[in-house]
């Protein structure tokens, strides 16, 4: 054996003899495992160098130690033949979909092993690097994952995890403790591209991170838990983005397959998850707290961006799939203090970085399990305003004036007075009877003169127009409400009620965004562009014609919005639809409404601050 080895064996004796002596003896007890993994992404493999202590292979495969304590050359070489299928086993690399990557050990770097071995107390001070690769092509995700030192090893395990992508001069950097996930974005075009990743150094910093939160739409950290907080006037609203890796520390999600859940497991997992989340993170608003509505559970794949989108149905990896959770709170009045608690935590949920959106504004939160900081308070700045109130609008017009005249009737009294002009031979028998035969048909084929004797008053044209632009706008001010009664109460105040129904499934169909997943968009701009106001046509139930009435040929654009997970999805919708306007028990209401195009002009996304 060379000297150098001797040295370095009677210091590595002397360090440890002296830690024997001088550290309790529990840390001496409880030995844990650490590695370093180097990682070099290529666009067609990754080669993984991790190095690792040789006590690694004495804990883990249970070597022997001769009657000297010592490790034998023949024993350490075995446990590093051992030890490769253990890596490969142990320190996993999935692609997007969650699959394994496989892998292989393409060298092992090693020490000159002393003839004698090695002794017990001097493992610590002697490594190994071992170099896997995986075939890739250009991955746009990858996510790392350990667990050497799982419950079934009974070894505490830590790898300190650095990844570099070529052409990158950022480096990834990660202390994994065994089963939690570290997911990764490349960008091969540009490798310096900016994500959120913890660990991450920036190199470049402006345009580069807004276009890359623009290309994910806000979402830039793949392990992190996100928490959108929405106080509106009518419902409060809590939306959760968190790793299924994490919410399984939490609970247990049932599955056949450890590594996946199915298509078909996923609505059990569903009411689980449900569950668990309506006993947590309390809200009050008003000083009231409230129980949660649970209408969005979905399961998300590592490559999905759009979260305000419908999930396709898909397997979702344990490791990497994520679940969007969204909590509604219907409010009786406006919010005036809102408080949000936060008690959701575990091993790989420390802290939660929030956002709310309120009143226009952006605020950042962070809630943690240390020192109490696991709460959120706000309060209106301004006076609450009360909900707006839809009114209906008084006819104020006179009802109009009925003169009825029977035909036949007046007929007959011209002609007497005809004939009387005429022959002064006509008899007062006579007379009586051309009178009594016209009295006699007075309720027959009757005329209203009114038009003639007294025209009946009318809205102008300017009133007239201002009156449908307010009855329009009320029909879309009714959808604001939530509750599906308050939305007809309202609606009564501007349509008659033989449409309402009609109106209500119609308008609700309209302001469903299917992009979304079907949630009911919230209108933002109602803009009428033109209305021309015409005589109004014949009641066809009826018969009849109210004189006050009038007829609109309009045409309008709704801008409606629909906004989860900081995700704000704009869709405008052009109308072109004729319009019946008439007194109905001294109010006006629309009681007519054919549409004749509609036409989706315009559709955006774009994100909030994050």
């Amino acid at each position: 054996m060379n000297r150098s080895i001797y040295r370095y064996l009677l210091l590595a004796l002397l360090l440890v003899g002296w830690a024997a002596f001088c550290l309790p003896a529990t840390v001496q007890a409880h030995p844990i495992s650490l590695t370093n993994a180097y990682v070099r992404v290529f666009p067609d493999k990754v080669s993984a160098k991790i190095e690792i202590f040789v006590e690694d292979l004495y804990l883990f495969h249970d070597l022997q130690p001769n009657d000297q304590d010592l490790l034998e050359p023949e024993t350490i070489r075995k446990g590093m033949e051992l030890h490769k299928d253990f890596l490969l086993k142990h320190f996993v690399i999935l692609d997007k979909d969650g699959n394994t990557l496989k892998g292989e050990v393409v060298n092992i770097r090693e020490f000159d092993i002393p003839e004698e071995g090695l002794p017990l107390p001097s493992l610590m001070f002697f490594q190994l690097t071992y170099t896997l690769e995986y075939p890739v092509d250009k991955p746009e995700f990858l996510t790392f994952r350990q667990d050497m030192g799982n419950a079934a090893i009974g070894v505490p395990a830590e790898t300190q995890l650095r990844v570099l992508q070529e052409g990158a001069k950022r480096r990834h950097e990660k202390l994994m403790i065994p089963g939690e996930p570290f997911h990764l974005r490349f960008n091969w075009e540009n490798p310096d591209a900016s994500d959120d990743t913890p660990g991450t150094v920036d190199a470049t910093e402006g345009d580069e991170q807004n276009s890359e939160e623009e290309e994910l739409l806000g979402i830039t950290s793949y392990g992190a838990v996100y928490s959108f907080l929405y106080i509106e006037p009518r419902e409060v609203r809590h939306e959760i983005l968190i790793p299924v890796a994490t919410l399984e520390q939490s609970l247990e999600i049932g599955r056949e397959d450890p590594a996946f859940l199915t298509v078909a497991e996923q609505p059990k997992a569903r009411e689980v998850v449900r569950n668990f989340l309506k006993q947590k993170n309390p809200l009050k608003v008003n000083g009231k707290q409230l129980e949660p509505e649970i209408n969005r559970i979905d399961f998300y794949g590592l490559d999905f961006r759009d979260f305000a989108q419908q999930a396709p149905e898909q397997s979702v990896s344990m490791a990497n799939g994520r679940v969007g959770v969204i909590l509604t709170y219907p409010l009786e009045e406006p919010p005036a203090e809102v408080n949000l608690t936060w008690d959701f935590f575990n091993r790989y949920l420390w802290d939660v970085k929030g956002t709310v959106y309120v009143d226009g504004k952006t605020i950042k939160t962070e809630l943690s399990r240390l020192n109490d900081e696991n709460t959120f308070t706000w309060k209106s700045e301004k006076a609450v305003e009360p909900w707006r109130e839809i009114h209906a609008f008084d006819v104020k017009l006179p009802p109009p004036a009925s003169y009825p005249v029977s035909i036949p009737a007046l007929l007959c009294l011209v002609g007497a007075f005809v004939l009387l002009l005429r022959s002064r031979r006509l008899t007062m028998p006579g007379l009586l009877l051309v009178v009594g035969l016209g009295m006699a048909f007075i309720p027959f084929a009757r005329i209203d003169a009114a038009n003639w004797i007294a025209p009946p008053a009318k809205l102008s044209e300017s009133e007239a127009k201002n009156l449908f632009d307010d009855l329009l706008r009320n029909i879309y001010y009714a959808m604001e409400n939530r509750q599906e009664e308050k939305i007809y109460d309202s609606l009564e105040q501007a349509v008659a009620g033989e449409m309402l129904s009609d109106l209500y499934l119609q308008m609700k169909k309209e302001l469903v965004i299917e992009e979304q997943g079907g949630p009911v968009a919230r209108v933002t701009d109602v803009k009428i562009i033109s209305s021309e106001i015409s005589e109004p046509n014949l009641d066809e139930a009826t018969g009849q014609l109210d004189p006050r009435a009038f007829s609109v040929d309009g045409h309008w654009q709704v801008v409606g919005t629909v906004e989860h997970w900081g995700h704000i999805h704009s869709r405008t919708i052009e109308y072109r639809g004729l319009f019946e306007v008439s007194p109905v028990d001294h109010k006006w209401k629309i009681t007519g409404l054919m549409v004749k195009s509609e036409n989706r002009i315009k559709y955006e996304t774009r994100i909030r601050g994050i």
